[in-house]
């Protein structure tokens, strides 16, 4: 898979077992900013990896110098509705000092061009209600498709 550069930051695919501290560091971050409704982050890092090794999670990052600056993680798994391979964003994180200019709709439509490259038809990603990145999402061709609810028990 081939790497793109913009304005200097290099976007790539990685694999999650080579770069699972700086990208573990990015999930703390991102979850200290936008979850208000759950409590503390403990990811299934073992589940993800062997998801990696089969072939069903793709990791992709932004690097600016060397440094990681974006990460979007995608779980690739075959529609039981329409049985094409489809794509779910699990995560995606940029630093606030780069979430500027059109750096993270780059991100994503690398990441979107990849994905299709692998043979996905369908895309979803979730949004918080707490903010309004769903607009990003609309200007790039995203429809809402559904609304999910969490309850949380303790």
């Amino acid at each position: 898979i081939e790497p793109a550069e913009h304005s200097g930051i290099v976007f790539n695919v990685e694999r999650l077992a080579d770069v699972l501290p700086e990208v573990a560091q990015h999930h703390r971050d991102q979850w200290d900013e936008i979850e208000r409704v759950r409590e503390e982050l403990n990811p299934n890092y073992e589940y993800v990896l062997n998801a990696e090794k089969n072939g069903r999670y793709v990791l992709f990052t932004a690097r600016k110098d060397g440094v990681l600056i974006g990460n979007t993680g995608c779980y690739l798994y075959d529609s039981l509705h329409t049985g094409k391979l489809a794509a779910k964003e699990d995560t995606m994180y940029v630093v606030p000092e780069e979430r500027k200019g059109m750096m993270a709709v780059r991100f994503f439509k690398y990441c979107e061009k990849v994905l299709v490259g692998f043979g996905v038809k369908e895309i979803t990603v979730q949004v918080k209600t707490s903010n309004r990145v769903y607009k990003l999402w609309e200007r790039q061709g995203y429809e809402f498709s559904d609304r999910v609810l969490s309850k949380i028990f303790e």
